[in-house]
């Protein structure tokens, strides 16, 4: 969380962590597979896993409301699919010795 909140929402997308649960997407489907070289599909399933753990908490002090969870949680189980095969499409592309 901290390098999504830290790097991502205070300067790449300069929003604060409410409107973050808006953000996700963005974060796993692109910046984190092209900024973090420890990204994998294996890291966008843990930081999916810590964003719920992260923004239910968030909910329960009260700090976000249901329906920012909600979009959150579904945002998660929609796109995670894509994520992934973007995730692996980068990889490919690291791998391929022509795009060097």
């Amino acid at each position: 969380m901290d390098f999504y909140i830290n790097d991502f929402l205070c300067y790449y997308d300069a929003e604060d962590v409410q409107q973050g649960c808006y953000s996700v997407s963005p974060f796993l489907g692109d910046w984190f597979i092209r900024k973090a070289m420890w990204s994998s599909c294996t890291g966008i399933k843990s930081n999916a896993a810590s964003f719920k753990k992260f923004y239910s908490y968030l909910l329960a002090v009260e700090v976000i409301d249901q329906r920012g969870y909600d979009i959150l949680c579904n945002t998660i189980k929609d796109e995670m699919p894509e994520w992934l095969d973007a995730m692996r499409h980068y990889d490919d592309m690291l791998n391929n010795e022509d795009w060097f």
